[in-house]
């Protein structure tokens, strides 16, 4: 299946991004934001089937997107979600529009170590305004997991180079990745006040919890999470 460069371009500019542990603006506390908008998470899965080629599953990247929603509105209450922006479903167009959006938004800001940083970002401005809200929260997940027949196949290969260099060569092929990333816009002066991006951590990012988790872990400190599953 070939992939618009609209759909891929927000995928780039993801991949640019750094991982940051902790990077809220000086002087704000990102659990005294309130009544904060959620903007429908993106999901960026790639699925391995032959070798170690990636390539992007859209339809792993809606349940990434969509297991990152069930768990940002676990935590509704410690990240002061009110409502969340709408975007058609059947609008093909304008989802590639939210996705190029959400993609420069956070290359943006993962190319700029400090904040907050002014990054006026209409798109958001106009979500925000007419609901009288002051801060949107953007969320990203993704990463890549394997089929099950290229999974065997994998430890197999490394297996075998085990085996026949006597234990001196040991082969260490990723399994899987996850990656999740979250951002605050401040409505009113235009910035990003606050943002945080784990390490890729070597999980499947379909599997299970490992997204709540991941997402849990990485604000815990900063809003107070501890309902860990």
């Amino acid at each position: 299946m070939r992939l618009s460069a609209l759909f891929l371009l927000p995928l780039l500019l993801l991949a640019a991004a750094r991982p940051a542990r902790q990077r809220p603006a000086g002087g704000f506390r990102p659990a005294e934001a309130t009544r904060v908008l959620l903007v429908p998470p993106l999901g960026a899965v790639s699925v391995i089937a032959r070798g170690n080629r990636l390539e992007l599953d859209p339809n792993a990247s809606l349940d990434a997107a969509e297991l990152l929603r069930q768990a940002l509105y676990r935590h509704d209450e410690k990240l002061h979600l009110e409502g969340e922006a709408k975007i058609a479903v059947a609008d093909t167009l304008a989802q590639r529009r939210r996705n190029l959006n959400l993609g420069r938004a956070f290359g943006l800001v993962g190319r700029n170590p400090r904040l907050p940083l002014a990054a006026p970002q209409p798109w958001l401005d106009s979500l925000l305004a007419p609901r009288g809200q002051r801060y949107a929260l953007l969320a990203y997940a993704g990463g890549f997991t394997r089929t099950a027949a290229n999974l065997r196949g994998i430890l197999a290969r490394d297996l075998g180079i085990v085996l026949l260099s006597m234990g001196t060569v040991m082969p260490l092929s990723s399994v899987a990745s996850t990656r999740v990333v979250v951002l605050l816009y401040d409505g009113e002066q235009h910035q990003v006040v606050y943002y945080k991006a784990s390490w890729p951590a070597e999980k499947d990012p379909l599997a299970g919890v490992v997204i709540d988790r991941e997402l849990t872990d990485l604000l815990a400190k900063d809003f107070s999470l501890t309902n860990r599953i």
